[in-house]
């Protein structure tokens, strides 16, 4: 999370290093508050307001080009790891010992456990904000209605739209955008757009969020 200033706090773990690049995270338990004194008040209060709400985040903290936003690709299948597992509460996603090769299908469902903001947000630039909220779990609805015949309960994509809308309208009412619903991505801040983003990449509601 982020507070005045840019200052980041968060739960991180070891960082470990092989080659100058981060090849594992390990144990990710610790407290890490990077902040200037000036804000070091704020930001307590912060930490206890998500302590409250159940809130918790991890910081993996490295050097340039040492594998950060990397990591978070593996995570979310953009790129293949060479050696290693990604375990989600005890579900292997992936393993570079099993030689199965992994479907598109498969691929998809599993990128479902997480939700991942770019670093320069990549909004669909063609499309309004609440388009780019619901183009994702429209595409998904679609798939699980044609093969399941129901989505979240809906049977129907008159019924599945109003679901997603909904949603969509109740993510930019939290990160305070309600008002560019209707706005393109070239019309927005710096700021707007990545809020945009994490409200795109929370819309299909994953079990972790990068970012």
């Amino acid at each position: 999370m982020t507070i005045k200033g840019g200052h980041r706090i968060g739960l991180c773990g070891t960082a470990v290093y092989t080659n100058g690049e981060i090849s594992n995270i390990k144990h990710i338990t610790s407290l890490n508050i990077r902040i200037a004194k000036e804000h070091k008040n704020s930001a307590l209060k912060l930490i206890e307001h998500y302590k409250e709400n159940g809130v918790c985040n991890t910081l993996i903290i490295g050097q340039v080009g040492s594998g950060k936003t990397t990591l978070l690709r593996c995570l979310n299948f953009l790129e293949t790891i060479d050696n290693g597992k990604i375990v989600v509460d005890g579900e292997v996603l992936f393993d570079s010992t099993d030689a199965t090769k992994m479907t598109e299908e498969k691929i998809r469902e599993n990128r479902l456990n997480f939700g991942l903001v770019f670093q320069n947000f990549n909004l669909f630039p063609q499309y309004s904000v609440m388009s780019n909220l619901t183009l994702a779990p429209t595409l998904r609805a679609k798939e699980q209605i044609l093969k399941h015949k129901d989505y979240l309960g809906a049977t129907n994509m008159k019924q599945v739209a109003q679901m997603i809308n909904d949603e969509a309208e109740a993510l930019l009412k939290k990160v305070g955008l309600s008002e560019k619903r209707d706005f393109y991505p070239c019309n927005l801040s710096g700021g707007q757009q990545q809020r945009v983003a994490i409200a795109r990449a929370l819309a299909l509601n994953p079990d972790i969020l990068c970012f």
